[in-house]
């Protein structure tokens, strides 16, 4: 399929893979041609290989907003492309003549439970891109909070904006707070149940347990600060952990993580700079999976890393699919009142700009 070769996404990858032919198929959208609706089961991922496309979303009362103008090179529809039950968030449609890769989730995981190396690739290509776009819109967040204006919400307003403001040193530091090695037995009977471990077998439950580090926090604890996670994922079982980023008026809340969510420091799988702060709140329950660990979950020999890659990447989509949400509604917040619409950045995937009157 030669086409693989003019997408970024699939650079590096054998192109003659029997496995990689398998997942992906060829689609030409004429102009004003739609590609999918807001509201339609998200089943499958697209990838520009030749074109344009827009993207809209139907606003409350109505209005259409073009959010995105995407051309060669772009990813569109991974917005819960790993979740079965998930609608699309927006209508897509050719603003040119446009050539599209599409996979299909059944086809991905169909590889996936195969343990062809190809999928892995896939996978893990799926979630630093994720991984990257969740630190973008981050960056946005964080600017829209600091800009003054009034009618710009504050991240996480509705609970205390600045996070672990009682929490001590990262683990293992000394001096402060620190969690306790081990957990409940009863409670580690409950791993299996929670909604990462939905597609492992008992074995594979088990046997991913077994790479972990369980810790229970009698108190509000700072796992770890900028440049301090060293590559680790986290799975919380109990309570939840506050995850934000450090900034000069002190730290800021963007996400909250609860039970059976893992979390990982984006930089640890885009290559870029750490810099989240997880703070575990009182009586919180987590596994640890060291970064020795998640290298060899990472491998494409080892038949646990197929479902443990599926699961992080179903995870990571799901958390850019709530902050993009997050984004959207600060960005109509702070452009409430003016009739400048906002759209995409088309430089920097999966980011908001109002736009020039």
């Amino acid at each position: 399929m030669a086409g693989l070769i003019e997408h970024p996404f699939f650079e590096g990858l054998d192109t003659d893979s029997e496995g990689v032919a398998r997942v992906l198929r060829r689609r030409a959208l004429v102009k004003d041609e739609v590609l999918f609706r807001q509201g339609e089961v998200a089943d499958a991922v697209f990838f520009v290989v030749s074109g344009r496309i827009g993207v809209d979303v139907r606003l409350p009362g109505g209005r259409v907003s073009r959010l995105a103008r995407l051309g060669p090179g772009s990813v569109v529809g991974e917005f819960g492309f790993m979740e079965p039950r998930h609608r699309r968030t927006g209508t897509v449609v050719a603003v040119e003549p446009t050539a599209l890769l599409v996979m299909l989730r059944r086809d991905l995981d169909a590889l996936c439970r195969h343990h062809h190396p190809a999928s892995l690739t896939i996978l893990q290509r799926l979630m630093r891109q994720a991984c990257a776009s969740i630190e973008d819109l981050n960056d946005e967040r964080i600017a829209l909070a600091r800009a003054p204006r009034s009618t710009v919400p504050r991240v996480g307003s509705r609970v205390e904006p600045r996070v672990g403001s009682r929490a001590g040193p990262r683990v293992g530091s000394g001096g402060g707070p620190e969690p306790r090695f081990g957990a409940d037995f009863e409670l580690m009977r409950y791993f299996y149940r929670l909604p990462f471990f939905e597609g492992f077998s008992d074995e594979e439950s088990g046997t991913l347990v077994a790479h972990a580090r369980p810790w229970t926090c009698d108190e509000a604890v700072t796992l770890f600060r900028a440049g301090g996670s060293e590559g680790a994922i986290w799975i919380v079982v109990r309570a939840s952990v506050e995850l934000g980023v450090d900034t000069p008026h002190g730290p800021h809340r963007m996400a909250v993580v609860g039970p059976g969510q893992a979390f990982v420091d984006p930089g640890a799988l885009s290559g870029r700079p750490q810099r989240l702060l997880a703070v575990a709140r009182e009586g919180a329950t987590l596994l640890e999976l060291p970064s020795k660990s998640v290298e060899r979950l990472f491998d494409p020999r080892q038949r646990l890393s197929y479902p443990f890659c599926w699961a992080m990447a179903r995870g990571l989509m799901e958390r850019l699919t709530i902050d993009t949400r997050a984004l959207a509604h600060e960005w109509r917040a702070a452009t409430r009142g003016t009739k400048r619409p906002f759209e995409q950045d088309p430089s920097r995937s999966g980011l908001f700009r109002i736009v020039a009157d």
